[in-house]
């Protein structure tokens, strides 16, 4: 039986600047750096199980599973970025007025509607191999190299479904990821 199948080709997507849009403000893109060796993005399905008495109840394995969403999860990984922009990103949307100060104001603040980040990895040398997510937040830990060649800095960053209401005040709901590049001039 023959298989029918595209050529392969190796996908080079070149250089890629990482733009990030703060809440209320989707098109507004600073560049906040660029890849130090590439982004690997992990796309996470969710699944929910369905127990029943046939093979054990809750204790056993499912008999089914049922999707919930998905969530896209990348590191940055950055030789070059901007000090200005990076503290953007610790204030968490303007949840804070200084990074790293915590008011008990801030405390129970709704994160993926009000104060999630649209990010944009650009990818330079083929657009089309660029990903837009425009509701991300910052939940991984931040690196802040200090080596003797040259610094590096990276976040981990995690894209949720957009939620209704979402702040950029465009129909986004339901987006994880597309391929908007809305904003690069």
């Amino acid at each position: 039986m023959p298989i029918s199948t595209p050529a392969d080709y190796i996908q080079v997507p070149g250089k890629v600047d990482i733009l990030v849009a703060y809440p209320s403000a989707y098109s507004n893109l600073f560049k906040i750096g660029e890849s130090e060796n590439g982004i690997q993005i992990r796309k996470n399905p969710i699944y929910g199980r369905v127990s029943g008495d046939r093979y054990g109840g809750n204790e056993g394995p499912p008999i089914e599973q049922q999707f919930f969403g998905m969530t896209l999860e990348f590191e940055l990984a950055m030789s070059r970025w901007d000090p200005v922009e990076i503290k953007k990103i610790e204030r968490l949307g303007s949840l804070l007025t200084t990074a790293g100060k915590i008011p008990l104001t801030a405390v129970g603040a709704l994160m993926m509607r009000d104060r999630s980040m649209r990010f944009l990895l650009y990818c330079n040398r083929d657009a089309t191999l660029s990903v837009n997510m425009p509701c991300c937040l910052w939940d991984k830990p931040q690196t802040d190299g200090k080596g003797t060649k040259y610094a590096t800095c990276g976040m981990g960053i995690t894209a949720n479904r957009t939620p209704e209401g979402h702040w950029a005040g465009v129909s986004y709901e339901g987006i994880v990821y597309d391929a908007d590049t809305t904003g690069i001039t």
